[in-house]
């Protein structure tokens, strides 16, 4: 079988550089209508190579944005949703690791991760979101967190807090609890 693969990759190796076909093609005044020129060089076997058309032009249609793909607009700071979402928060080790805003995330730290449709909707790639201020609120306790990452797991208007922000709220044994937020103004 190697015998086999190593005959096979030295073949193709040989037609690649012993082959060369020039192309060069002539629009005329009907989009439809082509010309083409081509010269052919023989292989190694001496035997010339076939024409072969010319492809398709690629279509030059342009992609519709959407919040993934579309970045904001430079210079022009994204404002967050306004109003207050409630959704669960859970709490997460980060261990010191750097998270979607590129910063390294303590577990004391008072952070946030928002759910990633939210995050994602502040722009592509780093989030617009990132640090700014959320307030959270839990059975009369507010706290106010900066966001720091994107949370794959929670479900929409969830958020993910870091056990030291979460302890300000309830302790970490009640497990999800669900809470209020919004954007600090």
């Amino acid at each position: 079988m190697r015998a086999r693969i190593a005959i096979t990759a030295a073949t193709a190796a040989l037609a690649v550089s012993s082959v060369a076909t020039i192309t060069a093609a002539a629009a005329t005044a009907s989009a439809a209508e082509h010309t083409s020129t081509v010269a052919t060089v023989p292989t190694s076997t001496g035997q010339p190579i076939e024409p072969t058309s010319t492809p398709p032009p690629h279509s030059t249609a342009t992609p519709k944005p959407s919040m993934t793909t579309t970045p904001p607009a430079p210079g022009k700071p994204v404002k967050p949703p306004k109003g207050t979402f409630t959704g669960m928060a859970s709490w997460f080790t980060s261990n010191g690791v750097v998270g979607a805003c590129g910063e390294r995330i303590g577990d004391n730290d008072m952070s946030v991760a928002l759910d990633y449709r939210m995050y994602e909707s502040g722009g592509a790639g780093r989030s617009a979101f990132c640090g700014m201020k959320v307030v959270v609120t839990y059975k009369g306790k507010s706290v106010t967190l900066r966001v720091v990452d994107a949370s794959p797991t929670t479900p929409k208007n969830g958020l993910d807090l870091t056990p030291g922000a979460f302890s300000a709220l309830a302790s970490r044994d009640d497990g999800d609890i669900k809470v209020t937020w919004h954007f600090a103004k």
